[in-house]
């Protein structure tokens, strides 16, 4: 199985709006780390932090920082490995542990 960018940014779209404050926290400090947000702005007003999150990812989002998300927030059986840039999509580790 994979998934192309687009649809990898819809998925994380969804799953951005069902964020509590400290999961926003953690993503927007891994979005920007050199202006990280504190737990108590976040706390106080997660809605800012989820408009921040999202007019960045309205900007475009680069495959890295895609990649870095969708291993933070879904993860797990559909951890993505790497970015095939012949077939334009994201492969998942699963699909690639028995050729490794």
């Amino acid at each position: 199985m994979a998934i192309s960018p687009e649809q990898a940014v819809e998925r994380l779209r969804r799953e951005i709006q069902t964020l509590d404050w400290a999961d926003l926290r953690e993503v927007y400090n891994e979005l920007f780390p050199t202006h990280k947000v504190t737990v108590e702005a976040a706390r106080q007003d997660p809605e800012l932090v989820r408009d921040q999150i999202n007019k960045h990812i309205d900007r475009g989002l680069e495959l890295e920082e895609i990649m870095s998300l969708w291993n933070l927030l879904i993860g797990g059986e559909q951890y993505i490995a790497f970015y095939n840039e012949i077939d334009n999509v994201f492969e998942f580790m699963k699909d690639w542990e028995s050729v490794w």
